[in-house]
């Protein structure tokens, strides 16, 4: 593909990228820690989420594990490199470097902690696969070498056993020149080198070296910065950010088939957009991406996005704006590392989870119907709140008219919507008061029932039966989102839907 093939792709995906992902929503997305973290990773059941964090005023690193509303500190003695989930109970290993590597292990059940000396000067890229943890090891070799290469870790005893020939690059510039990424179960890595050529390496579990792969060089592409790659399910795709050699600005996602010679840009960026870290499911079948770009005067304005598509439906995806703070500018005007930007899925793809420029973020991923009962539980919440606030009486006309008579007008809402200006003041999020398959100008597609209209709440007989709003049609396959009077939400068929209302 030349490169006037290449633009007309690009132009197309962008044209079309405005497009919405049918049945895709990022349902929530907030800050779980404002340090300076990296390498995010969920425990297998989901139910734990890690990162590494440094300590740069003292030279050290150690592993944050958040867990329900708490965040726990998994300190060791000397600076953490790479940590890693052990595939049963909650489990965590992680590996400290100095003079020599330690495996440390902490079980965050019972807090029972050990240690295991490892025969490495340093380890990085940890993942648990099978009864080993795989990584990339430098170790010592003869006459006082130092060589490195991808290594199996037997966590029993600390024995390492080398996966491929020793890498002809140095570890050490692995921070800002190197980016690594193994697919999800493990069975395949890949390498991405700034200023080499061929600047890809791609490894699966047969071989016993990194395979150089050039297609980029063909095409005049060269990898964006910062590095910015992620491997599919058995490294059957490759997925990483790069730009014309001339073009620093034109950055797109390219897809990449390692078993043919498929390699295409699947999503492009604005001018001055840089994507900053990709993350591919577990099933291979979404993509997350997270970019960023200066606002004006860049040090106090950088906007940044999370997309998250259906690889199938690229360039469509859906985005939701994210706005961070000095250290996303300085990720962004120093060109970052490889362990600053990272991207994790977790195990059952509902969350995903990602570290950049001094923060880690989770969102929630799932579908339509489910961002659509996010809204709903949210606004019959607002709606029970605005209920004790006037004597236990749901929103009404007699509410409306005492606002008008106190000269509060400000916010009210003319039309079938109306009860959504007595409800802002509870959610201060405009956002919700619409769902998200309904375009801006058609109204909220929500209805409140006319007979709730003022009621009391007390008098309402069987709360968990009683409909408070819904969705104004079956238009999630069919089915409508149900939000009831004691604030429980679900996905409820048409025919279903009228049975509830004849009960009313």
């Amino acid at each position: 593909m030349n490169r006037t093939a290449v633009l007309v792709v690009c132009a197309a995906l962008g044209a079309s990228g405005a497009t919405r992902a049918e049945g895709l929503a990022i349902i929530s997305d907030h800050a779980v820690a404002e340090y300076v973290q990296c390498a995010p990773a969920f425990s297998p059941d989901g139910g734990y989420l890690a990162w590494i964090e440094r300590d740069e005023s003292r030279g050290r690193s150690y592993v944050r594990v958040e867990a329900g509303a708490g965040i726990r500190e998994v300190r060791g003695d000397w600076p953490v490199t790479a940590f890693c989930w052990a595939p049963f109970g909650h489990v965590l290993a992680y590996v400290q470097s100095r003079r020599q590597a330690t495996l440390g292990f902490t079980d965050l059940d019972t807090d029972e902690s050990w240690e295991v000396p490892v025969d490495a000067v340093e380890v990085l890229h940890a993942m648990w696969r099978g009864g080993e943890i795989q990584a990339v090891v430098r170790q010592r070799g003869p006459e006082r070498t130092v060589t490195c290469c991808l290594a199996s870790i037997i966590p029993e005893v600390g024995e390492i056993q080398p996966m491929t020939e020793p890498l002809d690059f140095q570890v050490s510039r692995w921070e800002r020149d190197v980016a690594f990424a193994w697919s999800p179960e493990g069975t395949a890595a890949a390498v991405l080198r700034r200023g080499a050529t061929p600047p890809l390496y791609v490894w699966r579990a047969e071989l016993r070296e990194l395979m150089p792969h050039s297609f980029l060089p063909g095409l005049n592409v060269v990898p964006s910065r910062p590095l910015c790659l992620a491997v599919g399910p058995e490294g059957n795709e490759i997925f990483l950010a790069a730009a014309f050699a001339d073009d620093a600005n034109s950055a797109a996602i390219w897809r990449y088939e390692p078993g043919g010679a498929a390699a295409e840009p699947v999503l492009q960026f604005a001018d001055g957009e840089r994507p900053l870290c990709i993350g591919v499911s577990p099933t291979g079948d979404r993509i997350a991406v997270v970019s960023a770009a200066g606002q004006g005067d860049a040090q106090r304005g950088v906007a940044a996005k999370l997309r998250v598509a259906d690889i199938e439906q690229l360039p469509a995806c859906v985005e939701q704006n994210i706005e961070l703070g000095h250290g996303l500018y300085l990720l962004l005007a120093h060109g970052g590392d490889d362990r600053s930007s990272r991207l994790a899925w977790s195990p059952d793809g509902t969350w995903v989870a990602y570290a950049i420029g001094g923060y880690v973020r989770r969102a929630r991923i799932g579908t339509d119907a489910d961002l659509c009962a996010s809204h709903l539980k949210q606004l019959a919440l607002a709606s029970l709140m605005f209920a004790t606030d006037w004597d236990d009486a749901l929103p009404g006309a007699v509410q409306v008219e005492r606002l008008k008579q106190m000269g509060r007008t400000s916010g009210l809402v003319e039309g079938p919507d109306w009860w959504t200006g007595l409800i802002y003041p509870y959610t201060r999020n405009r956002s919700l008061m619409q769902c998200p398959l309904m375009a801006e100008d058609e109204g909220s597609g929500y209805v409140y029932p006319e007979h709730l209209w003022g009621k009391n709440v007390g008098d309402i007989e069987n709360p968990s039966k009683t409909i408070l709003l819904m969705d104004s049609a079956p238009r999630h396959e069919g089915k409508r989102v149900v939000a009831f009077a004691d604030g429980h939400v679900e996905v409820v068929a048409e025919e279903d839907v009228q049975k509830l209302l004849d009960q009313q």
